[in-house]
């Protein structure tokens, strides 16, 4: 049996974890609408393939196609598969034969006592099934994690990117208020010098510039920390150099999802409920295995044992002459066993013996009481947190959707009657200037209006896109814009080998 063994084994130990890979591949892709993720097997041209996303600036996709292939701690988390895979080989495998050995010496000198044995653990025989699904169902839960870290790396790079084209929209803004606050000033001090306004309305000036100065410095700290948040997703931060961003805000040309829809969604998509579910599993499992190491430990063997044998002790002729010629009465040789008489007394000695053994535990005073008892403890606690998961789903769906209708109500309020009417409002005020009826310090207000309006507008827009991002998280999954919710992510089975 034991050699039988020894041939299986070793092919039984290759960990091969590439199909568990392409199966986490395939699931981020589908999650986060990339077109490829981290894989170690092309690891030397993801600095290729970075540089060129990067040589015409960053969209939205281009950025998460970035960090799915160069975020380290990604690519760290992604080593955690080929551990669990490892695990599971390691699950199916018996426990090692034993063997033993003893060489006794006799005190009188002569040949040594042999003592030896092969024994083999064969509780693994009944125990490897349960492990196996253990195993198995830690890998599931494990995938599943990491692709559910990916998506969330994805949908966080998303909102970054729209808070970095805030940014950077909200500083050129400011900055324009700045040239406007100048031209104010600028007319304020003539005025003042022609005797048409009063000091005061200079300092008034004044202070509105310094104010807008305070602005840009404040917006250029936004933006430059805005970019270096989306560098470290990026896994650029040590290339210390901006990005270039070409991302804009979603148009929301929809209506809000209603939160049933969501839910059943977010039920259905969310990697963290699966994973959850996985984790329930091996918590089952485990108690079930739990239950079989009452006998924890059955050994059996062959046992083998080669008598000692003292040495032939030395002899006296002269001695055993005298005793044989007294005992005799006359001169007599002593006796000589022949060689036929010492095999026959060699052989009616027992020099060997050999048989089975067995060694195992008597569960008198340990029974596995406490392990079985925490291991059901363990499956309640797992059932509860899916449930408190199934909860916060419902949560999050209420609370991502009253954010997404607010938000997307104020950009069609900007869009549609606030923005039209402060535009309006400076070509009224530039009309009248040209024709003398006012003058240029009512048209620079007007633009000051416009730019506050187009500023509050930018935030309006950047809070709906990244509520649409919460969207997709709610969800488990990258909302497409253009589609909306409702079509189901593909979910790539598992390698299909039955664990047990």
């Amino acid at each position: 049996m034991f050699p039988a063994l020894a041939l299986i084994c070793p092919s039984c130990a290759t960990v091969d974890p590439k199909p568990d890979y392409d199966r986490s591949g395939e699931m981020i892709r589908a999650r986060t609408l990339a077109a490829e993720s981290y894989d170690p097997a092309t690891e030397d041209a993801i600095e290729d393939k970075v540089d060129a996303l990067l040589e015409d600036g960053l969209t939205v996709d281009k950025a998460i196609q970035v960090a799915l292939l160069n975020n380290a701690s990604l690519q760290a988390s992604f080593q955690n598969i080929g551990i669990s895979r490892a695990e599971l080989v390691q699950s199916g495998l018996l426990s090692n034969p034993m063997l033993s050995l003893a060489g006794l010496l006799p005190e009188g000198g002569g040949r040594a006592k042999i003592v030896g044995g092969l024994s083999q653990e064969i509780a693994d025989l009944w125990q490897i099934p349960k492990r196996k699904k253990i195993a198995h169902a830690e890998l599931e839960r494990t995938i599943l994690e990491f692709a559910r870290s990916a998506t969330s790396l994805a949908i966080d790079v998303e909102a970054q990117v729209y808070r970095a084209v805030a940014a950077e929209n909200t500083q050129s803004l400011a900055q324009e208020t700045l040239k406007l606050r100048q031209k104010r000033l600028d007319a304020a001090r003539g005025g003042a010098a022609a005797g048409e306004v009063d000091i005061g309305v200079v300092n008034d000036a004044q202070l509105q510039f310094i104010e807008a100065g305070f602005e840009v410095s404040s917006a250029t700290k936004e933006r430059e920390l805005t970019q270096a948040s989306l560098a470290k997703m990026l896994g650029l931060s040590r290339r210390n150099a901006a990005i270039s961003i070409k991302g804009e805000f979603p148009v929301p040309s929809r209506e809000v999802p209603e939160f049933s829809a969501l839910l059943d969604e977010a039920t259905r998509e969310r990697l963290d409920i699966q994973a959850a579910e996985a984790s329930l599993n091996a918590a089952e499992f485990e108690f079930e295995r739990q239950k079989l190491r009452r006998l924890p430990s059955v050994v059996v063997g062959l046992e083998g044992e080669r008598m000692e044998r003292r040495a032939t002790p030395g002899r006296s002729i002269l001695a055993d002459t005298a005793r044989a010629s007294v005992a005799n009465g006359a001169l007599t040789a002593p006796g000589i066993e022949s060689r036929a008489q010492r095999a026959q007394a060699r052989r009616q000695e027992i020099d060997a013996v050999l048989g089975p053994s067995i060694s195992l535990p008597i569960p008198i005073w340990d029974q596995n009481q406490a392990q079985i008892a925490k291991a059901r403890f363990i499956v309640e606690q797992r059932y509860k947190e899916y449930l408190e998961l199934l909860n916060s789903v419902a949560f999050d769906a209420a609370t991502v959707l009253a954010s997404l209708r607010a938000a997307r109500e104020q950009v069609i309020l900007f869009h549609d009657q606030m923005m039209p009417l402060a535009e309006r409002g400076a070509v009224m005020a530039r009309t009248r200037m040209s024709v003398g009826e006012q003058g240029i310090v009512v048209v620079l207000d007007a633009e000051q209006s416009r730019l506050t309006f187009r500023r509050n507008y930018i935030s309006a827009q950047r809070d709906y896109a990244i509520a649409l991002t919460e969207l997709s998280r709610t969800i488990g999954r990258r909302v497409d814009i253009n589609n909306g919710i409702g079509a189901p992510s593909p979910t790539p089975t598992s390698d299909g080998k039955d664990p047990s």
